[in-house]
């Protein structure tokens, strides 16, 4: 019995000194270089965080372009419930949303390796971000608490959903907060983990996580035709000054690209041109950053009358047009007229806009100080997961230059 008992005992003492290795997060992470954006249209947040996931991943998706492909269904769970344009603040089968598995289905469609979750934890977010990989989550509004239903769809599933559905990305945590990108405004808050917890549970903790991107050319929209030229677009290119370039109206450079009210494009978005820019119209990669093409003047048969010196004013960062009207003393809609613009007369900091012969460039008067002498500058392509003051460091140069120069704001 005694020879037994030793036995025993070494077998104990030998299983107790080796527990299993516990799983150590820092205290507090970010992921940094995920940029958001605020959704275009009433219900589209799910599409504006996917595209954002997308953006940081450095997948080129469009909100609306997306948003389009979503399958439709009364079941968020396969897809988009309702009308995009619908009150936010109902349930299935009225206007609603959708939930996390048709994003992520579409997503990997885009090249990004995405996956849905349901039941997914607050520690299994820490470890995603502690990674460098931001999480898509699903609260009840801007995290409120909130109350969950039960739904029969059509095809005969039980679906929980909540009024106020609403997407957010986390990117972030220490110890007493998480933070989260709002897809209604772009902007970036931290809650607490129990209003947090207290929201996310409503639906289940659903949850869409990415752990890399597949360089794929997504699917062109349907109806658009031979659109495999791209476009990058540059600081100062708006979207009737593009279209004029590439011999195209701007509705149907809009429509091309999903791109619908306020029609505001960003420096680094890829445009589907419709063939009329770059030098191949079956080419699948995308054109080198260059100025627009101009159209070539045709010669006429009788000689014009020498031209008036056109009258050009740069628009300031914030300023619109009824502004510079009355600044310049110009009637707003020759101004318009001159320069093409349609409603809703969107201005871009950096644009030329021309004026009639005579009107006041510059409401500061002739002493205004003279223009700095050009210079010349250099692109530089962002890369997944850069921040601004990363590459100011590895540029030696001034993170607010950079930021000037390209009209970045806070």
């Amino acid at each position: 019995m005694k020879k037994m008992f030793l036995i025993s005992l070494v077998v104990i003492v030998f299983i107790g000194a080796a527990p299993l290795p516990n799983e150590t997060l820092p205290d507090y992470a970010f992921v940094e270089g995920l940029v958001g954006h605020g959704q275009t249209w009433p219900l589209s947040c799910e599409s504006r965080s996917a595209a954002d996931l997308a953006g940081y991943w450095g997948a080129s998706v469009s909100e609306t372009v997306f948003f389009e492909q979503l399958p439709k269904s009364d079941n968020p769970e396969a897809g988009f419930v309702g009308s995009v344009f619908g009150a936010w603040g109902q349930t299935p089968p009225n206007p609603y949303g959708v939930h996390a598995p048709p994003i992520a289905k579409l997503l990997r469609e885009y090249g990004v390796n995405a996956k849905a979750h349901k039941g997914f934890t607050v520690k299994d977010i820490k470890r995603e971000i502690a990674a460098g990989r931001p999480v898509m989550v699903w609260v009840i509004g801007r995290v409120w608490s909130g109350t969950p239903q039960t739904y029969l769809a059509k095809d005969g599933s039980e679906v929980i959903v909540a009024a106020y559905e609403h997407s957010m990305i986390a990117y972030g945590y220490d110890l007493g907060a998480i933070y989260l990108l709002d897809a209604g405004s772009g902007s970036r808050a931290a809650f607490s983990y129990d209003n947090f917890r207290t929201s996310w549970r409503v639906l289940g903790n659903l949850a869409v996580t990415a752990t890399g991107f597949t360089n794929v050319d997504p699917e062109v929209p349907a109806n658009t035709g031979n659109l495999k030229e791209k476009y990058i677009v540059q600081p100062g290119d708006y979207l009737s000054k593009l279209a004029d370039a590439w011999g195209i109206s701007w509705q149907d450079l809009a429509a091309i690209n999903g791109i619908t009210y306020p029609y505001a494009i960003f420096p680094g978005q890829v445009l589907f041109t419709g063939g009329g820019a770059g030098n191949s119209e079956t080419s699948d990669e995308v054109s080198t950053p260059a100025p627009a093409p101009t159209n070539v003047p045709q010669p006429t048969p009788t000689p014009e009358p020498t031209p008036i010196p056109e009258v050009t004013y740069q628009v300031k960062q914030g300023e619109h047009l009824v502004q510079i009207s009355q600044e310049l003393e110009v009637d707003w809609k020759e101004i318009a007229s001159l320069n093409n613009l349609v409603y809703p007369y969107l201005l871009y900091a950096g644009q030329e806009l021309l004026l009639p012969s005579g009107s006041v460039v510059d409401s500061r008067g002739e002493d205004s100080e003279p223009e700095p002498a050009e210079r010349a500058y250099q692109l530089y392509t962002v890369q997944a997961g850069e921040h601004l003051m990363q590459i100011a460091r590895e540029l030696e140069i001034s993170w607010k230059e950079i930021a000037e120069l390209n009209n970045l704001v806070s």
